[in-house]
């Protein structure tokens, strides 16, 4: 979430853990606040804390999703080919 530009904020008082519980937790969510639109992801058990963010981080958020996922596809493959026990000669023959 930080690495997307949202911004972390802490629940330090009484009335914004509260607030916060209301939020389903531990996903990105789109509400709209004084007229605003604004994604928000909140952990009320854990940090205590939320993100906020715009529709932008909410796409840069996407974005470094479908990238992650799409590394960790490239480096299995990789440590498949670079595994003796996985490749078995005359494969490629």
């Amino acid at each position: 979430l930080a690495a997307a530009g949202f911004q972390l904020k802490m629940a330090d008082t009484p009335a914004k853990l509260d607030r916060i519980k209301r939020i389903p937790q531990k996903k990105v969510v789109r509400t709209m606040v004084k007229d605003r639109e604004v994604y928000l992801w909140a952990d009320a058990a854990g940090c205590q804390c939320y993100y906020s963010g715009t529709r932008r981080n909410y796409e840069q958020l996407r974005y470094n999703q479908r990238e992650e996922k799409a590394d960790r596809r490239i480096n299995l493959y990789n440590a498949q080919h670079d595994d003796p026990l996985w490749f078995e000669p005359g494969w490629d023959d």
